[in-house]
């Protein structure tokens, strides 16, 4: 099978609250099992292999990003990894420090406990 072939598709269900994931292509598939979607075959080869993947998931599992111009935006410190904000174990959030600006002469930030410098 070409690569062009090896399609890729979501689907979600609004009434089941589900999304379901179809692929044909065995890279995908891998990454969803890593994942930990319980990844099944189907659409067997005459050898007996699978041709196709399946698997579903939470609907809030997937998130459909905003473009901008058509284009995907950098994040504010210019990568595209995303800042998850930490939370203690009730789920509520922890404050985040304040950093100083970049190029401020400050080198501390507020330290209530002292470092004796």
């Amino acid at each position: 099978m070409l690569r062009a072939e090896q399609e890729t598709i979501i689907r979600w269900d609004r009434d089941e609250h589900l999304v379901r994931f179809y692929t044909a292509d065995p890279v995908e598939a891998r990454r969803w099992t890593r994942l930990g979607y319980r990844v099944t075959g189907c659409h067997l080869a005459r050898n007996g292999q699978p041709r196709g993947w399946e698997t579903t998931g939470p609907a809030k599992c997937v998130r459909v990003r905003r473009l901008v111009g058509g284009v995907l935006p950098k994040r504010g410190d210019g990568t595209s990894q995303l800042h998850v904000q930490p939370t203690s174990e009730h789920g509520t959030p922890l404050p985040r420090l304040q950093m100083p600006a970049r190029g401020s002469t400050s080198r501390s930030l507020d330290n209530s406990a002292g470092s004796g410098r």
